[in-house]
């Protein structure tokens, strides 16, 4: 049944006629969103900023488990402090040292400590740099200045290299806020073969366990998400090991100096602090489902020299070399266990 709120007001008045009661409405009181950030200032004199910028974080879940930081005990809050001292109690250990980490729960008021990136005028080239030998001139590639900071004042760089950097009335620096979910990783038990069979690598796949499952919040002056698959080269260097955590950007931090800052080199507490954040919900993360194999047959590289009696041809051995690195990235393609971070 639908009615205005004219007739709902009617009823009300009726109702509070009737009834010993009183009955008010009140708008619902405003939660606040996971992952929401408080940037705060630490005066230190010793640092010729005179202080530093943390950021304290409203509490989120990570598939129901509560995200913290890594914390040195002297500088985590009172609260966890005591709990972390009980812990030890209860557990017949040793109290713990000033400097010895430990995680600090989001709701205990953890802080993680900003680390920052420069972007604008005065930023380091990203990428690769080209060269044109005709006119000598280089060009680097430079991360884009967002367009809101743009109208504030901050130049892009000026992507030759060897050229005088651009002038700018503001300067900008950022900061990445992830959450890295430790999970299961694909791995490979690299053995050397025996020459005399012809064999000289085999790679049998296996998994490593991760030691806890705590979702950890970081800071990072820039986060950059890993390839969707890795190369031959890659899987070889990396003796074919996954990497056994998932990260997810959930905000970045920008830092905007005052106009025509005079010490761009120090960021100080006059700085203006903006976050763009990536989401305001809690998270839930999975990973691709592992299936069972009976058997397995390792992949093996045999020698095209037969206890170096026989040699075949360049091509031969070419070709054998590709095959292996062939499958061992088919492999690897179907047992990646890199997740995904889900709003919930």
């Amino acid at each position: 049944m639908f009615f205005s709120h004219r007739k709902h007001n009617q009823y009300v008045k009726k109702a509070a006629a009737f009834f010993p009661i009183h009955y008010e409405e009140k708008p619902e009181e405003l939660r606040p969103h996971p992952w929401q950030i408080q940037p705060i200032w630490h005066n230190q004199a010793k640092l010729p900023s005179g202080g530093y910028w943390t950021a304290k974080i409203n509490p989120g879940l990570v598939s129901g488990i509560p995200a913290a930081i890594k914390m040195i005990f002297e500088e985590a809050p009172i609260e966890a402090q005591e709990r972390i001292e009980q812990a030890a109690k209860d557990a017949k250990q040793k109290k713990p040292t000033p400097n010895s980490e430990h995680d600090i729960f989001l709701d205990e008021g953890a802080e993680v400590k900003l680390v920052w990136r420069k972007i604008g005028s005065d930023a380091n080239p990203t990428g690769t740099a080209t060269g044109d030998a005709d006119t000598g001139k280089v060009t680097g590639i430079f991360e884009k200045v967002p367009e809101f900071f743009a109208r504030k004042g901050v130049a892009s760089a000026n992507t030759d290299l060897l050229g005088e950097p651009a002038k700018t009335e503001r300067y900008l620096r950022a900061c990445d806020v992830i959450i890295r979910q430790p999970r299961l990783a694909f791995a490979n038990e690299i053995t050397v073969g025996a020459v005399v069979d012809g064999s000289i690598l085999a790679a049998n796949p296996t998994f490593s366990v991760p030691k806890d499952r705590q979702p950890r919040v970081e800071a990072l002056p820039k986060f950059v998400a890993l390839a969707s698959n890795p190369t031959p080269l890659e899987l070889l260097v990396q003796r074919f090991a996954d990497q056994p955590f998932d990260e997810f950007l959930l905000a970045t931090v920008y830092a905007l100096s005052a106009p025509l800052e005079p010490r761009p080199d120090l960021l100080t507490s006059a700085w203006a602090i903006y976050t763009q954040y990536q989401t305001q919900w809690n998270l839930a993360h999975a990973t691709p489902r592992v299936e069972e194999r009976k058997v397995f047959t390792p992949i093996t590289f045999f020698s095209p020299l037969a206890a170096g009696v026989g040699n075949f041809l360049i091509n031969s051995i070419l070709a054998t070399n590709n095959d292996f690195s062939q499958a061992i990235l088919d492999l690897n393609q179907q047992n990646n266990l890199r997740g995904k971070f889900y709003a919930v």
